[in-house]
């Protein structure tokens, strides 16, 4: 079942558009990675769909979304927007609060999961930004949202934390939960994914899907190969003339 489409999306900061026509969905029980080159627009994109920057035009659809009700998004905030002042403990407390739910023990099954949950009952600003990432993501899981957004939220978390992580999205992915995941641990994360979308200038450049991956881990073949190959083509347009002379 499809849980959110994305339809000629278009965005950006006053005069500066970034987002042009972005088209694409995710379904129920998805990890869809969304990878490119910097300032390619993926933070961008992350916060149209969590509600926080504004669209110039097309069209975003949740399935069974009442009108006028909340999207059923859990974002994890940037690592420095933690309240540095509270424990751990405290924040899932207050983000549970803000979203008057007692649905927390995803939250917390995370924090055992990748040895957070130790920590807790200290302040975040003592946290690495390791544990702080842990953190944010263990908060974006509060509440049970159908879509959880997570931005390069891999960054600074050590490699078996790392693959924890992804395992622990795969058993929510596994149960309908999906999950938006920007990073550039491709190869590491493509095991695990169902989707993946290569952001190219504000555009859907090309979207690799379950099948396609299925195809590639059983080739032995990386993503992160084809996305290169693809970057390439785009900034250097005579290399794609090459391909269709030599096909």
């Amino acid at each position: 079942m499809t849980l959110l489409r994305l339809n000629a999306i278009c965005a950006g900061y006053g005069a500066q558009p970034v987002l042009h026509g972005f088209t694409a969905q995710i379904d129920a029980g998805e990890l869809v990675l969304l990878v490119g080159a910097n300032a390619s627009g993926k933070s961008t994109l992350v916060r149209v769909l969590a509600g926080l920057h504004a669209v110039s035009n097309g069209t975003m659809v949740y399935a069974d979304l009442v009108l006028g009700a909340r999207p059923p998004i859990g974002l994890a905030v940037p690592p420095d927007a933690l309240p540095r002042s509270l424990t751990g403990l405290h924040a899932i407390d207050l983000v549970a609060a803000a979203l008057r739910t007692r649905e927390i023990d995803a939250a917390r099954d995370y924090a055992r999961e990748v040895g957070l949950h130790p920590c807790l009952h200290a302040p975040v600003a003592s946290y690495s930004l390791g544990t702080r990432q842990k953190l944010s993501i263990a908060l974006a899981m509060i509440g049970a949202p159908r879509l959880l957004l997570l931005d390069e939220s891999l960054n600074g978390l050590d490699l078996p934390s790392v693959g924890r992580t992804l395992e622990f999205l795969r058993e929510r992915t596994q149960g309908g939960q999906s999950a938006l995941l920007v990073t550039h641990n491709i190869d590491l994360a493509q095991p695990y994914a169902q989707r993946v979308w290569l952001l190219e200038e504000g555009e859907l450049g090309r979207e690799w899907k379950q099948s396609d991956l299925a195809r590639m881990r059983n080739e032995g073949y990386l993503l992160s190969r084809q996305v290169l190959e693809c970057m390439g083509r785009e900034r250097n347009p005579a290399l794609a003339q090459d391909d269709v002379a030599s096909g």
